[in-house]
């Protein structure tokens, strides 16, 4: 079991996956947070623009 143990320990490649895991993790987030800020801040512009869509007359 010692044995098993201390070679888990020692396997770079586990280390490099958990390096990866949480490098891609932080990376998601941060991205899901940009993403949030920046749609509260343009929905009200973007309804703005829907009215002034809306009230203008069909070409035809």
């Amino acid at each position: 079991m010692k044995k098993l143990i201390k070679r888990f320990a020692d396997d770079e490649f586990g280390n490099a996956v958990i390096d990866w895991t949480v490098l891609v993790a932080g990376a998601g987030m941060m991205a899901v947070a940009v993403f949030l800020t920046v749609a509260e801040q343009t929905k009200p512009r973007a309804d703005a623009t829907t009215e002034v869509i809306d009230q203008r007359p069909l070409a035809g």
